[in-house]
């Protein structure tokens, strides 16, 4: 699953008590029971209760999107992704994300546009308030983004071009491992409990 951590640096905030200790047991309740269906949804409804007691909590939402995921309620993580963007804006990852759950789920219109939207966002993007790691996910993503929508040519000379610059050798086979990836490999990959 993607890591859902861009860009929270923007926001300062330190969950209350009550959310934290649901997310708390949540988590360890997804840990100690290995990830049983049961303890998925156990962990969802404390989540649940978290994210209402502090709807800033981010991790609790994403802890609570990925668990839906693991257990395919993908209709339930598109709305999650709906409430996370909706209270974090800027939260370039999440969209990403929101787009590859509409893939899924076949909403290939709805999927299109959030794809299209978000690369307008990349371009728009200041380069000069982002590290280098942020400005080198954000150009992978619009690349992906790009081949997603059909544009894979386009898509793969980004991702080309990454690789030949990359000195990371990690990072260099994963960017390459995305050009070989069609559409339906890059959904399968990206969402999991697959």
């Amino acid at each position: 699953m993607m890591a859902f951590v861009q860009s929270w640096a923007q926001y300062d905030h330190t969950p209350n008590a009550v959310a934290k200790q649901l997310n708390d047991q949540a988590v360890g309740i997804y840990i100690k029971h290995n990830s049983s269906p049961d303890s998925v949804a156990v962990a969802i409804r404390l989540l649940d209760r978290a994210v209402s007691a502090d709807s800033l909590y981010y991790s609790a939402w994403t802890n609570k999107l990925g668990y839906e995921c693991q257990i395919k309620k993908y209709d339930a993580a598109v709305k999650t992704t709906d409430n996370i963007i909706r209270i974090f804006p800027k939260m370039n990852d999440i969209l990403f994300f929101r787009g590859i759950l509409q893939f899924k789920i076949r909403h290939d219109k709805e999927a299109k546009a959030t794809f299209e939207a978000l690369i307008k966002t990349y371009d728009s993007a200041p380069v000069i308030k982002k590290n280098n790691e942020d400005l080198k996910t954000d150009v992978i993503n619009k690349a992906i983004a790009l081949k997603l929508i059909g544009k894979t040519e386009e898509g793969n000379t980004i991702l080309r071009k990454l690789a030949v610059g990359e000195h990371d050798p990690a990072i260099k086979k994963y960017v390459e491992s995305y050009i070989t990836y069609s559409k339906e490999n890059i959904i399968e990959q990206m969402v999991p409990g697959n």
